[in-house]
Formats: structure tokens, C-alpha cells, sequence
């Protein structure tokens, strides 16, 4: 170290650390640590940590230092050690670039001393040539290679340049460069030729690295790369993370000045603890591949010619050679982007659709397509953060393709195992290459030897191709552990587009059959979502109108589920409810929703030993039937009470909470709609709350962030503002019979009390706050969280509809000013709940109402006493609605299916924006400019357009520049924008 950079503090430490005083030396550092610096901190710091043997620490320190000097030398020297014993290529690595920034001649004739005994053990590592291609842009050009000579030492690049035909000077001034190696073409030969050119003019030895002309390297970003290519002998190309790049390769807005790079390179290029993954393919922008790998695959395909995908390929045939492809995390290179296609736009996205079509042509023979390649299935992981704690799971994906998930889920968890099975044998040697994966034939495997092993299991699209899909489901299950989650996911078979234009592929399952697989493998639906096509077809309404008149029985998501993806887990052969619990139900002519419901719940609550009742007043049989046709499949937990249809609904309800009928003794009641079911992961939440003695269990679903999944509340005003809202809904309480139904409780005198009219509407809510009313402590433990859920069949629907502003208005006052005193704010718990967008809160329920006759002048006055204490809408526009004059605003998110792409585009900042999801000041609205003018240009009339559309840009341009922040206005603007641009597309 040399002395004269360190002050008197500083020196001590040094001193101590010289003579192997370690002790000492750390009691200086303590002594004086306002004086030390934060770089020779971190260098004392690894030196005692080396002196104890203490190598983690000795990173750790090194790591932290090269945040506050990414260029200190004697950090790279240190970091050499450290690599010293364990990797000697990455040792001689750190050697020369700590030689590269030394500027101490004795300290640099010591690293060249053991650089040459490195030399002398084979440990070097081979030159990296620097293969660029110009194509004019002559500027970028040269800042490129100025970016080269300041970040990288002359000992570790040579500077290849293919000037393909430029006419802009570059070639004049390439000629002046002593340290480039230089070819000229006569005519422009494409990227790939151009490459393999340079390529050929490299040292025999010399690993490639291909740079595009419009970057600027960084400090240490290509050093960092060859510790990437030199981690292991398994590595076979190298790629950096940048602000303008594909592949989930961009860590940084694009946009930005190069001043702005710089400093976030100088952050970023340092050591990581996890920079490494490895990927299907790496994005050719800056692409460093070892030689002697190049020398197994061939070079770049010239089939790829001009451009777009020949990285894809080398990458593919560097996996199938067997090697990896390894994203270098810490190594940012600045890249401008797509500057050799300037403003020819639709050229490159025509050779894109091109390349594509022969990449996937050329790969064709080994099983590789589009969904088998790159589909990052980012909605299986989406689904999987929302049900399960990830961080340290061990995870199985069965059909990993190439392997983009693998590596999307190591990026996501990387404290996670991940495993892979895929039965084409080519992808399951590319997707090794990402992480550990067998090459199986699922309806051979075998899950014994795995048994219980796996937190997560993704299924892929892969049961579609099984002989034996339910014997494979059934082994898969077998390796979810007890608390595990299983993700199948299939393409489904009932699709709009499958049944319009019936097509073969594999053998294809709806939710039902799948649905029906899930009790022979043990396994329990937790959560069903699906995804949908972005490009529907025209009519898409009265299409799956038609289909649902042929197939009455399914809903309409049946037929727009492109895909479906199910949440499992094991079922739970331990909870048995018995007493503790009962499910009363009243049902009116609903069997349809009955039928639907106990097709979802029928099996899990016959699992749980759940008692169900049926309170039926219909003035059928068919209820009954249902009922009926379930109990003779074995499910004698469902039974069926038949209600005079008759009685009144008040009654009925009153009859039904009090467990009218019913023989047998509960000690809680969960009273809920026909309509509505759980599943088994809120089952587990109830069980747990069972077992204990409280006067309410009240699921939570307005919390599903909440941290706490149980938790005890023992104030009923507290309770009152917290949950008062979802209170209204007779799904979320499950009483104690004795606390709440029975004891203290006489209906008699709690009818005199409250108005039959209110009563009827509210009973269960206010049961619930009489009761608790009456209570000194009253124990209520909450259910919150995402694994509260209660499901909605959607054959059934509300019937207070045509009433909501009566029951949610006059009632819904009449009822909380009714209850007992303790309940304070009542107003706040009032306007929060009536105020709901499914409430009172939407002025499309509004219209809905007054075009059915309903909301008219007469009742608006009828209303208008109370209206502001229920509602947000105004009395003035709730009369306009009623008056017939109001007039809804055009909601532009209805041109999507139908616009051309460069108005979709738009279309979605505009949705961006209007969902605060896209900040007013990041639009990008010089470009959404010139989109619109080159639309307008595009018309029949275009010479009376183009003057119109170059004034209404200038006005558009001025007005954005005076609220540049300003949602509104933004959002105006985008109007006139989409307006104008759908105009101009008829």
C-alpha cells in the first residue's frame, strides 16, 4: 500500500497489519473511525479478514469498497487473492485489472510478478477481441471505441472494426486508428457476415466479444464479464444488463444522459453476491463468447442476414454444445439502441417477423416453438406470489420448454431451489443449462422417490400431452410437500376460438374434467384464474351469446379462458369440523346455483365433515333434486329443510340464523348465501378459529394485506369502524351460537326494537352489534389475508338490484342510527359503505336504473333529504341521470379491438395514465406526436389533414408544456390524440 496516501489514523492501522497485529490493528480502527476513510475502511477490514482467515468477511469488505471506488486498485489486488485459491483464471482477472488502475510503479511491478507466475501455472486468460461493425453513425462510433480505450487495459482487447459500405467518414476516420484492426466492405453485408468477418480476423486464441457501434462501455463492465465467462467451464457466453435491451436484460429507464449511466455504472459494476444467471439466450448488443466454445458451435448463422436473431441462435447451439449462457448482472454497458435502423421502423419490424419465422423453421426438427422457447409464463408466477411465500422454496417445473421460467424464477427467488422435468429431450439439455432438469417421459415417471419434496410445482401446459393424465397428475402430487401448492396450468379445450373453429391439438381439457382429476391425486382447488387473448375477434359479445345459447350450462368465462390455471394442494384428511360448525343456506328457485356451488365446495366440505342445511322456499322440487342427486353420491353431510315459500323473506332469515329445524347442536353457525363458497385454504383459517371459545369469527375480506391471519379484537366500536362495512354481507360472520344467538339474546324484544323494514334488509348486521353492544370484552377474532376469500357462483345474482338506493339509502340510515350508543361516527361507516363503486357509488348503476324506469324526477325528490349522507355522486348529476339528460363520457378503452397497433399503443398509455399506473410526466409525448402526424399524413385527404394535424400538434405541444404534470390535461390531450388518429384510420 502506498504510505503517502494515508494519514496519521490511517498509518497506525497500516502499521499494525504489517507486523500480523490484527487485535491492534482493529482497536485502532475503533479508536480513530471517524478519521479512516470509507476505501481504506473496507481495505483494513479485508486485510484483518484475510490475517483470521475469515474469506466471507474478506469479500464482504472488498465488495463494499468497490461501491465507494470502483477503480482502487488495491481492492482488484485483494479480490485477486481472494480468487486466488478458488479460481485462478478469475484471480489473474482481478490481477490485471488491478495493474490496469494502479498508479504505483512498485506496487505495479509486484502484480505483473504474480501475473507471470500465474502465467507460468496455464492460469491466464486469452485476450478478448472486440468485434464492432460500422455502419455510418460515425459519432457513436467513435464514442464507442474512446468508451474502450478509457475502461479496458491494452493487454486484454485487441479493437476489430467491419465497416459495412458507410458514407458518413467513418471509414477516413477508422483508417487513422493505430490500435484497430480494420475491414472495409465494398457493400453492406449484414450484421452476421459482418461479424463472422471480424471474427476471422481475430487471434486464434482471443475470446469474441460482439459490440454493437451504438454502446459505451463502462468501468470494469467487460472485466466483469470475463469473471462471468471464467466462473466455471460450463459458461459459454456472457451478456450485460443495459437501459435499452430485451430479455428482462434492462435494469434502468431508458432515456437518460450518458453522465446519468456513468454514475449508475459506477454502482452497479461491482460485486454482487448473486450476479450470475444463467438464460436461454443473451441479447447480442454486447455478447462475449469463449473461443473454444465458437469452435464447437461455428459461427454466426448468415442466414440471419441483415439482422434480428442470429444471437438467438448462437446462443441455442452454445446451450445444445453444452454450455450455458450466463447473464453477467454487474456488468451495465450504455446502449443507445436500434440506431442502424434509424426511422425505418416498419423494415425492422417486417425482418423481425422474418428472422423469427426462420429461427423457429430452422429449430423446427428438435420440437422448438415460440411458447417452448421464450414464454416467461409471467402469470404462473404472478398466481404464485399471490398464494404462497416463495422465498426459500424448493420448486419443480414440469414442461420447462428451453427454460425461460427456470431462469425467471431463480431471478425472482433467488434464495429458491429450482428443478426442471421436460420430456423433448433437446429442450430438457437446453433448460439443464438454467437449472438442474430431467429428461422424462411423465407418463413413465414415478413420484415415490420424491415424495413430499417440492414447496411449489408448476405443471406447464404439460398434462395436455400425457397418455395417462390422471395417473401423472396423481405421481406429481406425490411430490408436493403436506403445506405445498401445485400450479397446473392448460390451454382450455372451450375457448371461443376452439369452439368456432374446432383445431387438434393434444388432447385438451376444460376446467371441469381438470376440476374432477384433482380428488383421485389427493389434491384440493385453492384458486382458479385464466387468461385471456389480447386480439379478439369482432363481436365477441354476440359470439359467446350464441355459444352459451348452445351450451346453456357454462358460464361466459368458460369461453373466453384462453388458458386456466388452477392453485392445488393436498387435501386435508385431519380437520374435522363436527360440532364445532354449521353451514345454514337459504335458497329461493336458485337450483342451477346450488347445483354449480356444491359442484366447487361439495367435496372439500364433505372432506371437513362440514354439516350443510338448505332452507329452501321455492315452490319446486328442483332445489330438492340437486340436493338429492348429491346425497346419493355419497355427500349425507348436505341437508335439505324445506320453508313454506309463502313466508316471509324477513322471517325466513330470522328462521334460518336461528337454526330453526335443526336437530343436532353447533357450537358456531356461518350462515351464507346460495350463492357463495370457500375453499380449502379459508377452511383452515376457520378450523383454527374454531377451536377457540369467541363470541365471533368475522372474515375479513376487505384486508387481504393484513399481515395477521388470526387475530382477537376486543372493542365492538373499534370492530364496528374496522369491519362494519363488510358486515353488511351475511357470507363474512360465523356466530357462536351460544353468545350470540341464544344467550341474552330474545327476538321478541330485538323485533319491538328495530323496524321490520330495516330488519329485514340488515338482521344479521344487526344481531352482530346488539350482541357485541351488550358485551363488557367482546372477543372477536378476525380472519384477514389473502387466504380469506369467499367465491361467487356466477350463475346467481343479487336481487335487491332494482331496490339498492331504497335498502342502501333510507334503510341503511335507518339501521345504523338504530343501533345502541357505544357505536360512535356512524356517519363515517354509513357514506364508507354506501359509497362502494358496487353500492351507490357508480353512476353507471344509475343509468342502468333510470333507463329501466326506475331512478325518475319523482324519486329524486323522494331521496334528495337524505342522498349526501349516502353517496358521493351528486343530487345535481343524480338528476340529471333522472332528467335523461346526462350524457356518460366515450370510453376510449372500447376503440382497442379494432384500432391499428400504433393507436393500441397509444390506447394503453392513455389506460396507463387514467389508472395512475403511468406518471403525466413520463408520457412520451413527442413521439405520440409524430405517430399522430405521420397518421394524419397517411389519409386520403392528406394534404388538408397534414395542415391540421401540424396545427393541432403544435397546440397539443404547447398545452402539455404548461402542466407537464398534470393527469387531467394529459389525459385530455390523449383524447384529442386517439380521437384524431381514429379519425384517420377510417
Amino acid at each position: 500500500m502506498a504510505e503517502i496516501k494515508l494519514n496519521k489514523s490511517e498509518w497506525k492501522v497500516q502499521e499494525a497489519l504489517a507486523k500480523g497485529e490484527h487485535t491492534e490493528a482493529e482497536r485502532q480502527m475503533k479508536k480513530a473511525k471517524d478519521f479512516i476513510r470509507p476505501v481504506y475502511r473496507a481495505i483494513f477490514e479485508a486485510s484483518i479478514a484475510f490475517g483470521t482467515e475469515d474469506y466471507q468477511k474478506a469479500w464482504e469488505s472488498i465488495a463494499e469498497g468497490l461501491r465507494v471506488d470502483s477503480r482502487n486498485y488495491e481492492l482488484y489486488m485483494m479480490l485477486g487473492d481472494y480468487y486466488a485459491s478458488r479460481n485462478l483464471q478469475q484471480a489473474y482477472l482481478c490481477y490485471e485489472n488491478a495493474l490496469f488502475y494502479c498508479d504505483d510503479e512498485e506496487d505495479a511491478r509486484q502484480i505483473r510478478m504474480v501475473m507471470d507466475h500465474f502465467l507460468g501455472e496455464g492460469a491466464g486468460v486469452a485476450k478478448t477481441a472486440i468485434v464492432i461493425l460500422s455502419y455510418n453513425l460515425l459519432g457513436m462510433t467513435r464514442r464507442c471505441i474512446e468508451s474502450i480505450r478509457e475502461t479496458i487495459p491494452e493487454s486484454a482487447r485487441e479493437i476489430i472494426v467491419v465497416d459495412n459500405a458507410s458514407a458518413d467518414g467513418s471509414v477516413e476516420w477508422l483508417k487513422e486508428q493505430k490500435d484497430i484492426k480494420l475491414l472495409c466492405n465494398s457493400e453492406n453485408r449484414g450484421f452476421p457476415a459482418g461479424c463472422n468477418q471480424g471474427i476471422e480476423l481475430a487471434e486464434e486464441d482471443s475470446d469474441i466479444f460482439l459490440l454493437n457501434n451504438d454502446t459505451v462501455m463502462t468501468d470494469n463492465a467487460l472485466f466483469w464479464l470475463r469473471m462471468g465467462l471464467y466462473e466455471t467451464e460450463k459458461v459459454g457466453s456472457t451478456g450485460s444488463v443495459s437501459n435499452y435491451v430485451s430479455n428482462m436484460q434492462k435494469v434502468v429507464e431508458n432515456g437518460k444522459s450518458e453522465e446519468f449511466y456513468l454514475d449508475f455504472s459506477k454502482k452497479n459494476n461491482v460485486p454482487l453476491k448473486r450476479p450470475y444467471l444463467a438464460k436461454v439466450y443473451l441479447v447480442g448488443f454486447a455478447l462475449l463468447i469463449k473461443r473454444g466454445v465458437l469452435r464447437k458451435t461455428g459461427l454466426l448463422d448468415e442466414r440471419f442476414s441483415p439482422g434480428n436473431y442470429e444471437d438467438n441462435d448462437i446462443c441455442l447451439r452454445i446451450n445444445l454444445a453444452g454450455y450455458s449462457n450466463v447473464l453477467c448482472k454487474n456488468s451495465f454497458i450504455i446502449h443507445w439502441g436500434s440506431q442502424s435502423f434509424g426511422k425505418k421502423v416498419q423494415v425492422h419490424s417486417e425482418l423481425l417477423l422474418v428472422n423469427e419465422q426462420k429461427f423457429y423453421e430452422k429449430w423446427s426438427a428438435i420440437g422448438i416453438n415460440f411458447v417452448k422457447y421464450v414464454n416467461l409464463r409471467v402469470d404462473l408466477v404472478s398466481i404464485c406470489n399471490s398464494n404462497r411465500s416463495v422465498a426459500n422454496a424448493d420448486i419443480m417445473v414440469a414442461g420447462t420448454g428451453c427454460g425461460a421460467l427456470l431462469s425467471m424464477l431463480k431471478e425472482t427467488y433467488p434464495e429458491a431451489e429450482v428443478y426442471g422435468m421436460e420430456q423433448n429431450q433437446f429442450m430438457a439439455q437446453i433448460a439443464d443449462k438454467i437449472a438442474d432438469t430431467v429428461w422424462t417421459d411423465f407418463d413413465e415417471w414415478k413420484g415415490d422417490e420424491l415424495e413430499e419434496s417440492f414447496d411449489i410445482i408448476f405443471i406447464n401446459d404439460e398434462l395436455e400431452h400425457t397418455e395417462n393424465p390422471e395417473k401423472v397428475l396423481k405421481e406429481f402430487g406425490k411430490m408436493l410437500k403436506k403445506d405445498g401448492c401445485l400450479f397446473i396450468s392448460f390451454l382450455n379445450r372451450n375457448h371461443y376460438l376452439k369452439m368456432l373453429y374446432p383445431d387438434e391439438h393434444g388432447k385438451l381439457f376444460d376446467r371441469r374434467q381438470v376440476t374432477g382429476m384433482l380428488p383421485d391425486a389427493k389434491l384440493s382447488a385453492d384458486t382458479w384464474v385464466y387468461t385471456q387473448m389480447e386480439n379478439q375477434i369482432p363481436d365477441l359479445d354476440s359470439r359467446i351469446c350464441e355459444l352459451q345459447k348452445q351450451h346453456p350450462g357454462m358460464d361466459r368465462e368458460e369461453f373466453l379462458a384462453y388458458q386456466w390455471i388452477v392453485a392445488a394442494q393436498k387435501q386435508r384428511t385431519d380437520i374435522q369440523f363436527g360440532n364445532r360448525m354449521v353451514a345454514c343456506i337459504p335458497t329461493h328457485e336458485h337450483p342451477e346455483v346450488v347445483e354449480d356451488v356444491l359442484f366447487h365446495c361439495a367435496e372439500l366440505y364433505k372432506r371437513f365433515g362440514l354439516d350443510v342445511y338448505y332452507f329452501d322456499s321455492s315452490r319446486d322440487e328442483e332445489t330438492r333434486r340437486v340436493i338429492e342427486f348429491f346425497q346419493e353420491k355419497g355427500y349425507d353431510n348436505l341437508n335439505y329443510i324445506r320453508i313454506d315459500p309463502q313466508m316471509e323473506p324477513g322471517d325466513k332469515f330470522e328462521y334460518v340464523l336461528m337454526l330453526g329445524g335443526i336437530q343436532k347442536e353447533y357450537e358456531y353457525m356461518w350462515y351464507l348465501r346460495d350463492r357463495c363458497w370457500c375453499e380449502e385454504k379459508t377452511l383452515k383459517l376457520m378450523y383454527e378459529a374454531v377451536a377457540g371459545k369467541h363470541d365471533l369469527i368475522f372474515m375479513d375480506v376487505g384486508n387481504p394485506d393484513y399481515p395477521e391471519e388470526l387475530s382477537l379484537c376486543n372493542d365492538a366500536n373499534e370492530f364496528y369502524h374496522r369491519c362494519g362495512d363488510y358486515a353488511t354481507s351475511m357470507d363474512t360472520a360465523i356466530y357462536n351460537v351460544d353468545a350470540i344467538l341464544k344467550k341474552d339474546f330474545n327476538m321478541e324484544e330485538f323485533r319491538k326494537k328495530y323496524d321490520r323494514e330495516y330488519r329485514a334488509s340488515f338482521l344479521h348486521f344487526l344481531i352482530i352489534f346488539e350482541q357485541l353492544a351488550k358485551k363488557t370484552r367482546p372477543d372477536i377474532c378476525l380472519l384477514a389475508g389473502k387466504n380469506v376469500t369467499i367465491y361467487h357462483s356466477r350463475k346467481g345474482h343479487s336481487s335487491w338490484g332494482d331496490k339498492r338506493i331504497d335498502i342502501w339509502g333510507r334503510q341503511w340510515l335507518g339501521a345504523n342510527k338504530a343501533l345502541p350508543d357505544c357505536y360512535t361516527d356512524k356517519e363515517e361507516v354509513i357514506k364508507r359503505t354506501a359509497s362502494f363503486p358496487w353500492i351507490l357509488g357508480d353512476l353507471n348503476i344509475f343509468v342502468d336504473l333510470h333507463d329501466r324506469g326506475i331512478l325518475t324526477p319523482e324519486y329524486i325528490e323522494e331521496i334528495k333529504g337524505y342522498w349526501g349522507e349516502v353517496s358521493d355522486i351528486s343530487l345535481d348529476m343524480l338528476r340529471e341521470i333522472a332528467c335523461g339528460i346526462y350524457a356518460p363520457p366515450f370510453d376510449f378503452m372500447r376503440l382497442q379491438d379494432s384500432a391499428p397497433d400504433t393507436l393500441k399503443l397509444i390506447l394503453q398509455v392513455y389506460k396507463g395514465v387514467q389508472d395512475g399506473k403511468m406518471m403525466p410526466e413520463k408520457v412520451p409525448m413527442p413521439e405520440i406526436l409524430r405517430i399522430m402526424n405521420e397518421a394524419g399524413g397517411n389519409t386520403p385527404q392528406n394534404e388538408m389533414m397534414r395542415e391540421m394535424t401540424g396545427q393541432i400538434s403544435k397546440n397539443i405541444g404547447r398545452l402539455m408544456e404548461e402542466k407537464p404534470g398534470d393527469q387531467e390535461r394529459t389525459l385530455m390531450l390523449l383524447q384529442i390524440v386517439i380521437g384524431f388518429m381514429a379519425l384517420a384510420a377510417r
